[in-house]
């Protein structure tokens, strides 16, 4: 794959980046506006506007938001998107349903809100922050 596509992982059919790393939306934001900088975006890094989007994905799903610290940021219908640090492999779904506001999106752009991640009990205050 070369852009972010759709894999398969324990929540099911699910967006990732190129290198097969879980994408994620915030709840906390509103469309078209991140909330998540500092320590937040440490643990949550925000995926970059220019990531190229597979083949096999609807792009037309896609757009940008310029962020308040200037970068530019991937959206998926008007959401931010972003990686959770935590996640090491390909797959990983360490972040799902993280303190209530992280969700994996499945194929279409829409968040998983019915379904965590089987057996984690991690929280993101376990990695020094607490979003």
């Amino acid at each position: 794959m070369e852009g972010i596509h759709v894999s398969e992982t324990e929540l099911g059919f699910i967006l990732v980046d190129p290198d097969g790393q879980t994408l994620y939306v915030f709840t906390n934001d509103g469309a078209g506006e991140s909330t998540c900088y500092d320590a937040c975006a440490e643990a949550w890094p925000p995926v970059p506007a220019d990531t190229p989007i597979d083949s096999g994905v609807d792009a037309a799903m896609f757009g940008s938001i310029e962020r308040t610290d200037g970068l530019q940021q991937l959206t998926v219908n008007g959401q931010p998107l972003y990686l959770y640090a935590p996640d090491e492999t390909p797959g990983d779904v360490m972040g799902q349903g993280l303190n209530g506001v992280w969700f994996v999106v499945d194929a279409s752009g829409s968040m998983v809100t019915d379904a965590e991640a089987g057996g984690t009990t991690t929280t993101s205050s376990d990695y020094g922050v607490d979003y």
